[in-house]
């Protein structure tokens, strides 16, 4: 299972950032306890942050995503991707 956290720095330590689409970072985590952490490129866009983080998210083969506010567009994506939303 691989689980997504949008957070404010690249660590396991970092706060959650309850900002889905203008996220710092976006922290994965294995069940085996590896991580990475992707820098968020879609933090500047002038629209549609939340829904080009959940595109990245879908082809990066993540089961579940922990996070606070994001849009309707951007949450129905994660579904329609088998992602859950926490």
């Amino acid at each position: 299972m691989r689980i997504a956290v949008t957070a404010k720095g690249a660590g396991l330590g970092a706060w959650l950032d309850p900002d889905f689409g203008k996220c710092q970072q976006i922290v994965i985590v294995d069940e085996g306890g590896d991580f990475e952490a992707l820098p968020n490129s879609a933090r500047d866009l002038p629209g549609g942050q939340g829904l080009a983080v959940a595109k990245r998210l879908a082809g990066l083969g993540i089961d579940a995503v922990v996070t606070g506010v994001l849009n309707p567009q951007a949450y129905r994506r994660l579904l329609e991707a088998g992602i859950s939303v926490f």
